[in-house]
């Protein structure tokens, strides 16, 4: 299976949370043995995770808010590009329809 970096990141992120379903765990765990790209974000979850840990400034508790806060804002980014691609989509279409319909008259 073929995720999108923003997939995979948000896939990943909430392994780190643990708000994952079986499924998409046993997914994450062999994209992490296989998947460089996977591993890479990983590591780099792993040290920001560690840095907060280690600062004692962060409960785990609110460690866990603030990923979850993370995923929506991965899902608010998709979201927003999907909106973004229906609207080009929209206006190109509109605009071949225009010039056929300029041209028949």
């Amino acid at each position: 299976m073929k995720l999108s970096k923003d997939e995979l990141l948000q896939l990943l992120m909430r392994k780190a949370v643990g708000i994952i379903s079986e499924e998409d765990n046993a997914l994450a765990d062999d994209l992490l043995t296989s998947n460089e790209e996977a591993i890479a974000i990983w590591n780099q979850i792993q040290k920001l995770d560690q840095r907060n840990q280690n600062s004692r400034l962060f409960t785990p508790m609110s460690r866990s808010q603030g990923w979850e806060e993370v995923i929506s804002t991965v899902k608010r980014r998709r979201r927003r590009r999907f909106i973004i691609i229906i609207g080009i989509i929209s206006i190109v279409i509109g605009l071949l329809l225009l010039t056929v319909y300029l041209i028949s008259r």
